[in-house]
């Protein structure tokens, strides 16, 4: 794979790549995602939020109108990738010099979203999660089964900057055709929760997940004994603490990858000089990254993304916050029902934190690897969902029988 490129910026790249990694679960067009590269300059943040922008308005007013006539098959397949390609531009408008609007386009992503359940084609609507630290904004997917039916259920969670947009091709469209219900929602930190509820991520969501699970098994058509819990990327990590910390109430655990602690991957992204004041003497980073953001592009990114998650906060903060997020050894033995673990041969994120958790977990723990050969072997198996829900959802099913 690493020799076939769509761009030369390698995060560019890889973020055409989950993209196109949509496709197979409608939240992508190849023709679109080629045409829009057409129109970005390699490299250049601005060109590629403009692009992508520009594309994901016109997929949202061709939604709008179709369901102005009535079209909600059409119009839930425009939202989709309106939602999907507004959020790809978006990403990048930290590093833009002009970086007004970056909140309405998140808004207009998260209505894109919005007005794809509200076309989708088994019965779905938003709900709210009443949890301690505050109203968590999610989704709850029916599916097609009868609505008394017991049915099992996914519990699917991203990572920090993960967008509901995502959720089809990370576990939500597959579980729907095999007979799952699924909740997908927005933890402290995450998504609607953030910018609309401004709740800063939480390193550990003990006080979430119980909230989460009650909400799970008030809805009808609910086997509360068949309850999964899949982490995708940061989501990892939450899983895991919500499997320790609910017990018998978790059925299985699928950890895409199995995460023990997130500042590590996120120090990585700081110059070797800055990363070692982090280390040796951490109320002067502060001050240290301020002095340089504006000259060094790269590191005013990489503060604006680290810092999004804790409104009002400093990096030193945000560091310990993120040093915070681990999965201790208490939770790993608090861990009993089977979990699945993914193993992407490439990945670059969270690389041998899987060690512990399989060695911990011993019988209970199967891992799953994703090699380079088949094309699944990046990050979170980006290129290849396919082939890693089908694997994933072929052991869940033999575990809880949708």
């Amino acid at each position: 794979m690493a020799d076939v490129t769509f761009l030369a910026d390698e995060g560019m790249d890889f973020a055409v790549r989950c993209v196109l990694s949509g496709a197979p679960y409608a939240t992508a067009e190849p023709g679109e995602v080629l045409a829009v590269l057409a129109q970005v300059v390699d490299g250049d943040p601005s060109s590629w939020r403009d692009a992508w922008v520009a594309r994901g308005r016109a997929s949202t007013a061709g939604a709008s109108s179709d369901v102005a006539a009535g079209r909600h098959r059409s119009a839930w397949g425009a939202a989709l990738r309106a939602a999907n390609y507004l959020f790809a531009g978006n990403y990048y408008a930290p590093a833009c010099t002009d970086t007004a609007g970056a909140r309405s386009v998140w808004a207009e992503h998260r209505a894109a979203w919005d007005l794809a359940v509200s076309c989708w084609p088994t019965p779905a609507a938003p709900l709210t999660i009443d949890a301690p630290p505050g109203p968590l904004p999610g989704y709850w997917f029916a599916g097609a089964a009868p609505a008394d039916e017991r049915r099992p259920v996914v519990v699917l969670i991203g990572g920090i900057e993960t967008p509901m947009s995502d959720a089809p091709m990370t576990g939500l469209t597959d579980a729907l055709a095999r007979g799952y219900r699924v909740l997908v929602f927005d933890g402290p930190g995450q998504g609607a929760a953030l910018y609309e509820g401004g709740l800063a991520l939480a390193p550990r969501w003990d006080d979430v997940w119980p909230a989460a699970l009650d909400r799970v098994a008030a809805q009808p058509g609910v086997d509360a004994d068949r309850v999964c819990l899949m982490g995708i990327n940061h989501g990892g990590l939450w899983a895991a603490q919500g499997a320790a910390v609910g017990g018998d109430r978790v059925a299985a655990l699928v950890l895409d990858p199995a995460v023990t602690g997130l500042v590590d991957d996120v120090v990585v992204g700081l110059p070797d000089d800055l990363a070692a004041l982090w280390r040796s003497e951490p109320e002067a980073l502060d001050a240290a990254v301020a002095d340089r953001v504006a000259t060094d592009p790269d590191l005013a990114f990489w503060a604006a993304k680290t810092l999004d998650p804790f409104p009002g906060g400093g990096v030193r903060a945000a560091l310990e916050a993120l040093a915070a997020a681990v999965l201790t050894e208490d939770d790993l033995a608090s861990i009993t029902c089977p979990t699945l673990v993914c193993a992407a041969e490439q990945a670059s994120a969270f690389v041998g934190q899987d060690g512990p958790v399989l060695a911990a977990l011993g019988h209970r723990a199967t891992r799953l690897d994703f090699t380079a050969a088949e094309g699944a072997g990046l990050d979170c198996e980006i290129g290849a969902p396919q082939i890693r829900n089908a694997r994933v959802y072929d052991r869940l099913d033999a575990l809880l029988n949708p």
